[in-house]
């Protein structure tokens, strides 16, 4: 595991970093690149709610990590198991707000191709950060997390 805590170490590693080129990404294709406009801007501005939505369930999470301090940024030194507040639904709810911020502007801007940037951020929190994260846990906490794992689920 020490491998992959070097390789999250530099900034373009942390989450909030892919949100945010995530979200260039989706506005360069929404305008350049907009393949198929799925629905007029009053219905796009159903996307806001998803947003703001995010934001609350992002600062929510990041709250109970600060209240418990504990390791916030990926791969940090974790003390302490956050079971509390959105963590009692999923694992991830700090992900899951990002995803809803990403669909919320995707809607926002109402063609297809700022969907496929939402698939691939996805897929990048997924396999570079969820799946190692639950195995350096696995060795870190042990069987608090093995059951915390049974008991609530990964996404939803």
């Amino acid at each position: 595991m020490q491998q992959a805590e070097r390789a999250f170490k530099t900034p373009i590693m942390i989450p909030p970093v892919w949100l945010v080129l995530s979200l260039l990404l989706m506005l360069a294709l929404g305008r350049w690149v907009p393949v198929f406009q799925l629905w007029d801007q009053a219905v796009g501005n159903i996307g806001k709610f998803f947003i703001v939505s995010g934001l609350a369930l992002d600062g929510w999470g990041v709250l109970r990590f600060l209240l418990v301090k504990t390791g916030l940024v990926p791969f940090t030194p974790v003390t302490r198991l956050v079971k509390s507040g959105p963590y009692r639904f999923s694992r991830n709810p700090m992900y899951i707000g990002m995803l809803l911020m990403l669909l919320g502007v995707a809607i926002v801007l109402g063609t297809v191709s700022p969907f496929i940037v939402l698939l691939l951020f996805f897929l990048v929190l997924r396999n570079r950060f969820v799946i190692p994260e639950e195995a350096m846990l696995e060795q870190v906490l042990g069987k608090s997390y093995l059951q915390y794992k049974q008991e609530t689920r990964r996404w939803i």
